[in-house]
């Protein structure tokens, strides 16, 4: 839906972009997320005009469903047959841990079984019961930011919000340690990986913490284990901050197998 939504405003995006303004919709975890920016005094038009676009979209039309779902379909399937094995290991961790992601496998299937009737009256399902949060920076006053803000609101024309808004939750690792094996999905691929992930309580002395130990070791760890060892072209060693938790991962893709 949401790229159907852009499709539909390609003409008007490029006249926006030669005016320095751009704008994005996105599916984002428990939401959609509208990114505008450019210059100031014309960036409240460029986000009444989208966001009056996704109140009106209430069916997609045939011709623009296909381009989206043959290009979403074409992304699904890089991501489901084609990801290098460190980037494949890094998704499964992201979709094992966190609440409101789907795998990629589950989406692709979803999309092969949708068609453009399946979004009729979908702007009115997501947006009749929405609650709209803004973070306005840059050039502008309170007041401004306020009545931006007012501006996305009423555009949208919410008539309520939810009861309850989906909780994002994070797993928290069991004590101790766990080995999970995946098979990788590109026959092609000649390169395995190995990932690590430790998780510390996420707090701001952690964080400071954390990174300043990124910090020294990756160096020594790039050294160590690329240079001296040559395990692999992909040596990596750094912090993650998810909803709930920090983690640290390294991150090694090479040719030897696994175990070794």
């Amino acid at each position: 839906w949401c790229a159907s939504v852009e499709e539909e405003l390609n003409e008007f995006a490029y006249d926006a972009a030669q005016a320095g303004l751009s704008y994005s919709l996105d599916v984002v975890p428990g939401g959609l997320q509208l990114f505008v920016s450019g210059f100031s005094d014309k960036l409240p038009t460029l986000l009444e005009i989208v966001a009056r676009k996704m109140r009106e979209v209430s069916e997609v039309k045939p011709g623009t469903f296909a381009i989206v779902r043959d290009r979403a379909e074409r992304d699904l399937q890089n991501l489901a047959l084609k990801q290098r094995p460190c980037d494949l290991a890094a998704r499964k961790a992201r979709e094992l841990q966190h609440s409101l992601t789907f795998t990629v496998e589950d989406r692709r299937a979803a999309l092969q079984a949708m068609n453009a009737s399946a979004l009729d009256g979908e702007s009115a399902r997501l947006l009749d019961e929405c609650r709209v949060e803004a973070l306005v920076t840059g050039n502008v006053t309170a007041a401004d930011a306020a009545a931006i803000a007012g501006l996305a609101g009423g555009a949208l024309q919410s008539a309520r919000e939810p009861e309850a808004l989906p909780v994002r939750a994070e797993m928290e690792l069991p004590p101790g340690y766990t080995v999970w094996h995946i098979d990788g999905t590109n026959k092609e691929e000649r390169n395995n990986n190995v990932r690590l992930e430790m998780q510390l309580p996420l707090d701001s002395d952690n964080y400071v913490y954390t990174a300043l130990l990124v910090r020294i070791l990756n160096p020594k760890f790039f050294e160590n284990l690329r240079t001296k060892q040559q395990l692999g072209y992909i040596v990596q060693l750094g912090s993650l901050e998810g909803d709930c938790l920090l983690s640290v991962a390294c991150t090694v893709q090479t040719e030897y197998p696994t175990e070794y």
